[in-house]
């Protein structure tokens, strides 16, 4: 039998600049990462949090699925989005 266990809390947007004017976005937060490395086998994962309705939050959804965390208790609020942190290398 599996355990089943519910992480809260807020997933943020990192953009990565690559190379110059080349830059990549990944799905972080704390309890999402705490959540998405916990061995499906052994839990029933959910995540309990707020997101937008546009593209990139779209991409939280498929990234959350490719982990295999429940998405029922995701809400969508269309005049929301998430927060958003950039990085920059020494060479940008």
């Amino acid at each position: 039998m599996k355990i089943t266990i519910c992480s809260i809390g807020e997933c943020m947007i990192e953009i990565t600049n690559v190379e110059k004017e080349l830059y990549n976005y990944s799905v972080a937060g704390d309890t999402l990462n705490f959540t998405s490395y916990l061995d499906q086998s052994i839990f029933n994962k959910f995540y309990l949090t707020a997101i937008g309705t546009s593209d990139i939050n779209k991409g939280v959804i498929n990234f959350l699925k490719k982990k295999k965390i429940n998405t029922d208790l995701v809400k969508k609020i269309s005049s929301k989005d998430l927060i958003l942190c950039l990085y920059f290398s020494k060479n940008s």
